[in-house]
């Protein structure tokens, strides 16, 4: 709040310029003699600003102006005069040298006072602002020089005990003027320069190449080896600091640090050889473990549908033909992308996946194609491309039927000509990427409705490959429900929760229609891992769209009688028959899973007439795997 004490003899004075003034944040506090006003001070100095009229009864204006300067308080507050319109000349220069900042004239307009009054206020401001910068800086210097102080003393402290300790360091230290003269040393750097004294030439001892002329320019830290007496070649890492010389006016040497990394360097040496072995074989591992999981005979199935994907992928592995993969999304289109990849001479090659949806329509060139530096704003550096990072290995196109018409355009250049041009260069690059494309729609009805063009079409439909859904292989639902689950338990650290799958669950799960397909499966299992108790997962644990099945289904569930059905009680051999079946570890899922491959196998060597090699391609799997389930699961 702004106080101002406006001091006047005449009530309307007083009046107008309390009404011109006064605001929210503007306090007028009025006196009508100077004696009032000096009071008024006296109870409360805390004033911004003073208007003082020049004729007052008794102690006059100029008067009480001297008296508020007197006051160490308003040494600088403002002070405006205000006189009447018959004042002297004199009287202006009275004012001001009375202590005065400004002087008006009746009768006041009211805007000038406002101006006036408004310019007293930041001029009072401004100065109360650097009183208090002012004060601070004061207070900071203080600081600084008690710190400074402080320093000097601990530095006159600490300067001997540096000294004694610096004699008795391991490392060598040694100062070495620029005439190549021995400034000074500590004890183990005197025992490597042969007993040499202050004053005498360096050259010549063994530390000689650690002092030469070049080192007064160079200030990186440095390694060399020299020969030792007595020791033989040793390696010393070298640091130098520029000081000026003691009592020489302004002289200069240089002090090297060298310490002994013979041993050091040797053993660093030995570690990073063993890390290095070690970091190659965890590479090699980690690459086989990569190829391996994406393999089609690491993927669950049973199924003649999938049997026969497997055999495609097979036939695959050693062509860079274009490979077209449609499927309902869920099915698991990448995955077999990526087993025609890492089950080829291509697997140690870069598999590059993108899903086409994901790319703006305006970045999708420079995306695919790369740029260079400076094509457009905001490439500050070259950028290969997506067919570039893909060269020599694979580039998936994952839901191809997303791309723009004009991508679909540039596209199809690239397939015909096997070359890219990035954006803002006149380069054109040859790439050998094999291209696999997956789609979700059908392609052939957006090239009839104009939206797929017809060349790129029949460019990607080379090899066309149909991951059919779930629910068309419901046989597959089994195996892949026990895979998950012994996945998610595994991840979730639940591993030992759960040992399998209740028959009404399996039921529930082989009668739902999967409209997202194996993820949607698969998601399933994410959501018990983190709900269901286990240790067998029963219906209630499943996702309520899926126990919606749960009454509609028309097969008696495990444990029910024909009895049941027709109405007809249960007999004393079916209640004890029926104990014995739900007692029997039969609903875990490992024993369905056991059963549909046992199915599989036979059915497959009944195809080839008992030839375990054509059966094995039949199944996707290798010979000796074929052989070690035949063991495992007993079939003669």
């Amino acid at each position: 709040m702004v106080r101002i004490l406006v001091v006047d003899d005449q009530a309307a004075n007083l009046a107008m310029v309390r009404r011109q003034l006064e605001k929210r944040d503007i306090r007028i506090v009025t006196a009508e003699s100077g004696e009032e006003a000096i009071a008024e001070v006296e109870r409360d100095p805390d004033f911004d600003l003073f208007l003082i009229d020049v004729v007052l009864p008794g102690m006059d204006g100029f008067e009480l102006c001297s008296r508020l300067r007197a006051v160490k308080a308003h040494e600088e507050t403002p002070i405006l005069f205000i006189s009447g319109e018959r004042s002297l000349p004199s009287d202006k220069e009275l004012a001001f040298e009375t202590g005065a900042n400004d002087y008006l004239v009746k009768p006041l307009d009211p805007r000038e006072l406002r101006a006036r009054v408004s310019m007293m206020l930041r001029l009072a401001e401004a100065r109360k602002e650097a009183r208090r910068v002012n004060e601070r800086l004061t207070e900071l210097v203080a600081e600084r020089t008690r710190a400074l102080r402080e320093a000097l003393e601990r530095i006159e402290e600490q300067r001997d005990l540096w000294h004694s300790l610096v004699k008795l360091l391991p490392i060598l230290v040694i100062g070495v003027s620029r005439e190549g003269l021995l400034v000074a040393c500590n004890e183990e750097g005197r025992n490597f320069l042969g007993g040499l004294r202050e004053g005498e030439p360096v050259a010549g001892t063994p530390l000689a190449p650690f002092f030469d002329e070049e080192n007064w320019k160079n200030r990186d830290t440095l390694q060399r080896i020299v020969e030792i007496p007595g020791l033989g070649p040793r390696r010393f890492e070298c640091t130098r600091n520029l000081l000026p010389l003691p009592n020489d006016g302004g002289g200069e040497y240089l002090v090297f640090h060298l310490r002994d990394v013979t041993d050091q360097q040797r053993m660093i040496e030995e570690q990073r050889k063993r890390e290095m072995a070690d970091l190659l074989g965890e590479i090699e591992a980690l690459k086989g473990e990569l190829h391996g999981r994406y393999r089609m005979s690491r993927m669950v199935w049973t199924s003649s549908a999938m049997a026969h994907i497997a055999r495609a992928v097979d036939q695959l592995r050693g062509s860079k033909a274009t490979v077209l993969i449609r499927g309902e999304s869920g099915t698991g289109k990448e995955l077999v992308a990526r087993a025609i990849h890492f089950d080829g001479p291509l697997a140690s090659e870069p598999f590059v996946p993108v899903h086409c949806g994901t790319i703006p329509k305006e970045l999708a060139e420079s995306e695919f194609f790369g740029y260079v530096k400076g094509a457009f704003t905001g490439a500050d550096r070259d950028s290969p491309g997506l067919f570039r990072k893909a060269a020599g290995g694979t580039l998936f196109l994952d839901e191809i039927g997303e791309l723009s018409f004009e991508i679909q355009g540039k596209l199809l250049r690239v397939l015909q000509s096997g070359e890219v041009r990035p954006v803002g260069s006149t380069k054109v690059e040859r790439i050998d990427a094999r291209l696999i494309a997956a789609t979700n729609r059908d392609l052939w009805k957006m090239v009839r409705d104009g939206e797929f063009r017809e060349d790129l079409y029949y460019r990607l439909d080379v090899v066309s490959l149909v991951v059919p859904p779930l629910r068309e292989r419901p046989e597959d639902i089994a195996v892949l429900a026990d895979h998950f689950l012994r996945k998610h338990a595994a991840l979730s650290g639940r591993a030992a929760d759960f040992q399998g799958i209740s028959r009404e669950a399996l039921r529930l799960l082989e009668h739902h229609s999967w409209p997202g397909n194996v993820r949607e499966l698969e998601n399933v299992f994410v959501r018990a891992m983190a709900l269901a108790s286990g240790p067998v997962l029963q219906a209630e644990d499943l996702p309520p769209r899926i126990q919606g099945r749960r009454w509609s289904l028309r097969t008696p569930l495990p444990g029910e009688g024909a009895g049941s059905v027709s109405g007809r009680g249960p007999s004393v051999q079916e209640k004890a028959r029926e104990t014995e079946e739900e007692e029997e570890p039969t609903y875990l899922l490992p024993h369905r899973r056991d059963d549909a491959e046992r199915r599989a196998i036979l059915e497959a060597l009944r195809r080839t007439s008992g030839n375990k090699l054509a059966a094995a391609k039949l199944l996707g799997i290798g010979k000796s795997s074929l052989y070690r389930k035949i063991k495992k699961l007993g079939i003669h």
